[in-house]
């Protein structure tokens, strides 16, 4: 079924493993889940951008004319206006012109060629030292880096599983090697011993044994290939080309220096630091904790502006005009007009309800903190446990192979000089492909426990420079 797939799956095809750092760089800029990631720190970055719409320079315009009634006028008024992330202060400045006649009510006459004015909105108490526009806009601000932390969160969850299904497959590779091996060994032997058999050296149950370990490797070989082509499959899910297609490799291929890097078993440089500053690095650098921390800095925005809107509001207003032209010569000298509105709410539930709703969230956003911290300490603390255990059990296991390896020649060279049976030989060469998958095996577990530490540590600069 697996070989089927892979004649009839739709996907690029790649003659060759690419190293492990040009494998990366390929999840990081092609997989799916990676550029999903990047599009909402690009959604951040537009939220940014339109929340600094909020202080865009705005031209207002207004036209009024009466048709009717004992008073006739007409006025038209031009105005440029612009929010300021300075104590929320709103400066304008413009033009009007007002013909005909006003009631004294109605401030809109002003001299033949009309009147400049310039002013300046000045929120005393609410909405002075933060008001909604500059609340959204510092949220979006800690949004970008909200963004950001997603996204490395993101790529340091699919780096860990790409890493996996790459060595994966070197793992898998490798024991198709071993069974091949092994396999190859009784075929060559099968021929010497029907002739040996022929010539009544040996008796036809020497030949018929070796017969069943070929029936025996040949299964074997079966399940490697199929756990190869497996192996493939699910690496070709994180290795894609320009166009995001899976790119399949193939299975006949040699990755001889890929698999020089996977028998290499190399220690970790900060391995020797004690646990409880692998620990404090780790909790410093993972996005997941930072994240946390930068949404406790945008929720403390929203419990700041919910105590700010309790108090009055309480606005200076200073406007400036000088009108030009003929006209009544009460509108001839230039004014500087100041004026303080004063606007108390009697209830305060609206207020009162945000402030209940941001607390509830700091409460929440504190308790989850708290929860991934400690999470963050298991975490690393069973990191180095299986790391340890790891590298241990491939050293061992490296030296029970190198053992064997010994073993089986020497049984070998008895066999040949008539002092052992086939079915040792046999035995001994299982033994050596035995001790050769369990190092395989335990090296799988070394590289796997190396990228699961790197994962819980934060440190995507295993895999990529940030």
């Amino acid at each position: 079924m697996i070989l089927f797939v892979l004649l009839n799956f739709q996907l690029a095809l790649s003659l060759e493993l690419p190293p492990f750092s040009d494998y990366i760089k390929k999840v990081n800029t092609h997989y799916p889940l990676i550029i999903a990631a990047d599009q909402e720190l690009e959604n951040a970055e537009g939220e940014l951008k339109s929340n600094l719409g909020s202080f865009d320079l705005t031209l207002k315009n207004k036209a009024r004319s009466t048709f009717e009634g004992y008073y006739r006028y007409q006025s038209v008024e031009s105005m440029l206006e612009k929010p300021t992330t300075i104590w929320g202060m709103t400066g304008y400045a413009g033009y009007r012109l007002g013909t005909g006649t006003f009631p004294s009510y109605d401030k809109g006459e002003t001299l033949s060629q009309g009147e400049l004015f310039v002013g300046l909105d000045i929120p005393i108490l609410r909405n002075g030292p933060i008001d909604r526009r500059r609340a959204n806009l510092a949220k979006s601000e800690i949004g970008i880096q909200v963004g950001k932390q997603s996204l490395r969160s993101q790529r340091i969850d699919v780096f860990r599983i790409a890493t996996q299904r790459y060595w994966e497959y070197l793992a898998n590779y490798r024991r198709r090697q071993i069974v091949d091996h092994l396999l190859k060994n009784a075929l060559d032997r099968n021929t010497q011993l029907i002739q040996r058999v022929k010539h009544g050296d040996i008796a036809k149950f020497e030949q018929l044994e070796n017969e069943r370990a070929i029936l025996n490797r040949q299964a074997q070989l079966v399940q490697a290939n199929r756990n190869l082509s497996a192996s493939i499959l699910q690496m070709s899910l994180f290795l894609r080309n320009e166009q995001g297609k899976p790119i399949m490799i193939s299975a006949d291929d040699s990755p001889d220096e890929a698999l020089i890097a996977f028998l290499n078993l190399k220690p970790i440089e900060d391995m020797s630091l004690p646990a409880p500053q692998i620990i404090q690095v780790a909790q410093k650098r993972r996005p997941d904790l930072l994240r946390l921390q930068n949404q406790l800095e945008q929720n403390q925005v929203e419990i700041d502006l919910a105590k700010n809107q309790f108090l009055p509001k309480l606005d200076l207003q200073l406007q400036y005009t000088k009108d030009f032209g003929t006209g009544s010569v009460t509108l001839q000298p230039q004014q500087t007009i100041g004026m303080l509105a004063l606007e108390i709410p009697i209830q305060w539930r609206f207020f009162s309800g945000r402030l209940i709703q941001a607390n509830s969230q700091q409460i929440r956003l504190d308790a989850q903190t708290k929860l991934t911290q400690d999470r963050v300490k298991t975490e690393v603390e069973e990191a180095l446990i299986n790391l340890k255990a790891a590298h241990d059990r491939a050293e061992f296991t490296a030296s029970e192979y190198e053992l064997a390896v010994k073993l089986e020649k020497g049984e070998y060279d008895r066999f040949k000089n008539g002092d052992s049976q086939l079915l040792l030989v046999n035995l001994r060469e299982q033994q050596t492909a035995d001790a050769a998958l369990k190092q395989t095996d335990a090296l799988l577990d070394h590289h796997i426990a190396i990228a699961n530490y790197q994962s819980v540590t934060g440190n995507l600069s295993y895999w990529s420079k940030e």
